[in-house]
């Protein structure tokens, strides 16, 4: 999918978000709101837990069963790499 069409398809569910600040999400610049990772988790057709779960801790049991991560992640579940400035 398309950059610009996943800002229209958000911003269709409310979410205020335009290019560059989709981009800095992507380049882990900034965190994702809720709002944000719900928008993205229905446009993708996937829960929002399987994006805050890291892959190498995704199991089939893990897809039912709800978790909570304290640390910041990227809508792709990547970890931050440092603190958002």
């Amino acid at each position: 999918m398309k950059q610009l069409d996943l800002v229209a398809q958000m911003q269709l569910l409310g979410v205020d978000i335009n290019p560059s600040s989709l981009s800095k999400l992507e380049g882990q610049m900034r965190i994702a709101t809720d709002l944000e990772l719900y928008a993205i988790a229905r446009i993708f057709r996937v829960q929002i837990e399987s994006l805050l779960t890291p892959p190498d801790v995704r199991t089939s049991e893990s897809e039912d069963t709800p978790t909570a991560s304290s640390a910041p992640v990227n809508f792709d579940g990547r970890f931050w790499q440092g603190d958002c400035k």
